[in-house]
């Protein structure tokens, strides 16, 4: 631990799958808390489940290390792990883009990236992984080496997008109600994730949430519609007002729907203007 702990690049795991060894939680505990009190760079720390959960409640763990790829199949069930946690969420094996007959291991490149973009939309994180057998009839995510799959691009596309945002990440804005599951920075960037195929137009609404910055009339945003397979932004040629806030939605009555590239994965980036 004293010598990987001076590479900046480390998050300590105890364990793959914990639940597959006999040995009792205290001792994972004890193992946790030594970490802590012992790594003086005070890296993050969590641990790696099979079936069972671990309490990620424990005070020496920094985050969930979830494997719970199910969680990032669909809006609305990643996000309730951070509710209640409530310590940053990372879904650690959402199954893998590759070739093999196993349920884990034979993801498309498409639905990959798709659960990804759920996963941000969630204020949650994700990890990437390839199951393509190689030449010796091993496997990528076994032997490592070259990347080969389609999503680690699309990956980056989104890494770059989260990079451009001011803030320390994103939030989801009302998260137990929003019916489009938005995220962001309340008051300045949204992003909202309509699927991997979306309608032929938008119009124009943000939520509000109990917490955070209220929104205004006359609170002015810019939209920018994304292609998150083809790693396009095209920028909608309109500036749109807010003319009416409620307790929870805003919207921009007198502006024109968004025409969408309907059943492209699109996402939407909402920004204030200025």
């Amino acid at each position: 631990m004293a010598r990987l702990s001076a590479y900046p690049n480390v998050w300590w795991s105890l364990c793959n799958e914990f639940d597959l060894l006999d040995r009792p939680v205290e001792r994972w505990d004890a193992v946790g808390q030594a970490l802590a009190e012992t790594d003086p760079h005070d890296h993050l720390r969590s641990i790696h489940n099979w079936t069972r959960l671990y309490d990620h409640n424990r005070p020496w763990v920094t985050h969930a290390s979830l494997q719970l790829g199910q969680a990032t199949e669909d809006f609305g069930r990643a996000s309730l792990f951070r509710d209640a946690y409530r310590k940053p969420v990372i879904f650690d094996e959402i199954k893998y883009e590759g070739d093999v007959p196993l349920r884990w291991g034979q993801l498309t490149a498409e639905q990959f990236v798709h659960q990804f973009w759920i996963t941000t939309v969630a204020g949650c994180y994700a990890s990437h992984g390839e199951s393509f057998v190689l030449e010796d009839g091993s496997l990528h995510i076994v032997e490592g080496g070259e990347l080969r799959g389609e999503s680690p691009p699309r990956l980056g596309f989104l890494r770059r997008l989260l990079d451009e945002v001011d803030g320390v990440g994103l939030n989801p804005i009302d998260n137990w109600w929003d019916p489009d599951f938005v995220a962001g920075v309340p008051g300045e960037v949204y992003f909202l994730y309509l699927g991997a195929s979306a309608p032929s137009s938008w119009i124009f609404r943000l939520p509000q949430g109990p917490r955070g910055d209220r929104l205004s009339v006359g609170d002015r945003f810019e939209v920018d519609v994304i292609d998150t397979w083809r790693m396009t932004v095209a920028s909608v040629d309109h500036v749109f007002e807010l003319t009416e806030v409620q307790r929870n939605d805003a919207y921009a009555s007198a502006a024109e729907p968004v025409d969408l590239p309907a059943g492209r994965p699109i996402a939407l980036r909402i920004r204030r203007a200025g």
